[in-house]
């Protein structure tokens, strides 16, 4: 299921917003100049709302996917014990509270604009994509040990940079949804708990059945799918 929702579910969307047309304005005559130009910007609601959180569903799938893989393999290849992974863990976390803070703040700049952008929740699934790739490369890159572990210390926090920047400027974009904000609000996160909720079953099956690497890099294809659709 979750390699059918990443891979089909971009183009459902695509095809909802085909048949669904443009959104009428109801603008009153009192309303200002910029308030009448950022409603003219806003995307059909219900297209906003389900490709946000589609986007969203898989980045946190794939995040959850690792929380199971990140002991067996931890002490397998390097010898950590869970104190070291709870430590790396904790770190994320850390870096997570710190990036939410800036994150916030660009957030809300971004949807005050007349014209709000879908880039800064963009970059979450970007930033994300490339930390993957770094914490378990292909397995055609060849590594030293002590070289992947400086790569798994560096990437872990960078994703928790891309979680930070999915998931707050995701709740903001949907700010834009205002005529179902409760609605919008309760989908993108009924959509968060469910990829946290698919992920991890997801992630010991690949691992299980190809490897850590490989299941890193079938992480790294889902996202990269999900973008470019």
């Amino acid at each position: 299921p979750f390699f059918i929702i990443s891979m089909l579910g971009p183009w459902l969307l695509r095809d909802l917003r085909d048949r669904a047309g443009k959104e009428l304005s109801s603008d009153s005559s009192e309303e200002s100049s910029d308030e009448k130009e950022r409603e003219q910007a806003k995307p059909h609601s219900n297209i906003l709302v389900g490709a946000v959180s589609l986007v969203t569903f898989v980045v946190l799938a794939v995040s959850g996917s690792t929380s199971p893989l990140f002991p067996l393999y931890f002490r397998k290849e390097f010898g950590w014990n869970e104190l070291v992974v709870g430590a790396i863990f904790a770190t994320g976390g850390v870096v997570y509270f710190i990036s939410g803070i800036y994150t916030g703040h660009l957030s809300d700049r971004n949807v005050k604009n007349p014209r709000p952008s879908v880039y800064p929740f963009l970059v979450g699934p970007l930033i994300s994509g490339l930390s993957y790739i770094a914490i378990g490369p292909f397995p055609e890159i060849p590594l030293t040990k002590t070289a992947q572990q400086v790569s798994i210390l560096t990437a872990i926090p960078c994703a928790a940079i891309g979680q930070s920047f999915t998931i707050i400027c995701g709740m903001g974009i949907l700010t834009l949804a205002a005529r179902t904000h409760s609605v919008a609000s309760g989908f993108f996160n009924a959509s968060l708990n469910l990829g946290l909720a698919v992920g991890p079953v997801m992630g010991t099956m690949l691992y299980d059945k190809f490897g850590f690497r490989w299941a890193m890099a079938a992480n790294v294809g889902m996202i990269v799918s999900v973008l470019t659709n």
